[in-house]
């Protein structure tokens, strides 16, 4: 429970730069098309580093989101996802304490307790885009858009969605 997780980021410190050049957001496959490099994937680059080159070809070293951080922009990337997650689970931390506690919030909230733990064994692109973080702002949206909906159209009571 301890070790695999601290060793995975291990690897991913000492591969960059010593092994291998940074790779400057190459590591998200929409960030590198937007800067015109080709996709690394990160995680199996590190397996193969840990393997020695091994015949498996399809394995995975999956790290703390500060790990790809590092692999992409080295301390500085560190630093900045530090502070920009710290900002997140603080956003989320408000909305959870001071919103109204309706059964939509609840499951909401839930959800992002687990997502936020995600953030342990899994890159911080993961854990935001196909995790869902930011989807689950959008789902709640919709939830109160499609409440409200309902609740003019057929002139009922405001529940507690």
């Amino acid at each position: 429970m301890f070790y695999v997780p601290s060793s995975s980021v291990y690897y991913y410190f000492e591969l960059f730069p010593k092994h291998h050049d940074f790779l400057y957001g190459s590591s998200n496959g929409k960030i590198a098309w937007l800067l015109g490099s080709e996709y690394v994937n990160v995680a199996n680059l590190v397996f193969n580093y840990v393997t020695g080159g091994s015949w498996i070809t399809t394995g995975y070293v999956n790290a703390a989101f500060i790990a790809n951080f590092y692999a992409d922009f080295g301390i500085p990337g560190v630093l900045f996802i530090s502070f920009y997650v710290g900002i997140l689970i603080g956003f989320i931390q408000i909305m959870i304490v001071r919103g109204e506690k309706t059964v939509s919030n609840v499951t909401i909230q839930c959800m992002l307790l687990a997502n936020i733990l995600y953030l342990v064994s899994t890159s911080f692109y993961t854990s935001i885009l196909s995790g869902g973080i930011i989807s689950y702002f959008f789902v709640k949206w919709i939830i109160k858009y499609i409440a409200n909906f309902i609740n003019e159209t057929f002139n009922l009571k405001k529940a507690r969605w």
